[in-house]
């Protein structure tokens, strides 16, 4: 950088200085600048190796921050579903992340979650509890739904579960096939039926 000034520019406007001073001054700035990468023939960064905070300097690891989201079960640090990776990102940037959908669980309150990114141990964590449902078995007389049995009910099973039922020998009556069902658990409504007729053989 040169900054030519006249003798004469000065001295006309009264600001009669030493020019050579003044050169000098602004050499030793830029000369600082450039040092720090700031400053750079054609502009750009000229690698300063993150001593200025510039993002594009190739010693510089503000554009490749990471941050890792957890999935676990209440209480625990179990994992219920694989942890989540995330890279490419900008430090200081601001993230926010929701819980997922996983069979068998309902994500425990908050279900989002937001913060800045550091320069490392960027962690977040969703927390699930087991999503437990019932189910009922019917015992009916073929073609009607009165009980030729009390109705069995089931607790605590897992939402999403593949469960298999028999029917069950009631005195008096014959199960009509089929005599076994499955099916898998929804979140309500899980209900199991078997018909019988009457044994004409029971005494």
């Amino acid at each position: 950088m040169n900054i030519n000034v006249e003798n004469s520019m000065v001295k006309s406007c009264g600001l009669q200085r030493n020019v050579a001073v003044i050169s000098l001054s602004i050499i030793l700035l830029v000369s600082s600048l450039s040092a720090c990468g700031l400053v750079v023939a054609g502009g750009g960064c000229g690698g300063c190796g993150g001593c200025c905070n510039c993002p594009s300097c190739s010693g510089n690891s503000q554009t490749n921050i990471s941050y890792t989201v957890h999935y676990y079960l209440e209480g625990t640090s179990t994992k219920i579903a694989d942890s989540k990776n995330v890279t490419g990102q900008m430090i200081g940037a601001l993230i926010t992340e929701n819980a997922v959908d996983v069979a068998g669980y309902i994500a425990v309150a908050p279900t989002s979650v937001s913060g800045v990114l550091n320069a490392t141990s960027n962690v977040f964590v969703f927390y699930y509890s087991a999503n437990t449902v019932s189910y009922t078995v019917h015992y009916y007389l073929q073609d009607t739904s009165v009980q030729v049995l009390v109705d069995k009910v089931v607790y605590g099973q897992t939402l999403g579960a593949w469960v298999t039922e028999y029917a069950v020998e009631v005195w008096g009556y014959i199960a009509v096939a089929p005599t076994s069902v499955s099916g898998v658990l929804n979140a309500t409504s899980n209900e199991f039926v078997f018909y019988y007729v009457v044994d004409p053989d029971a005494k």
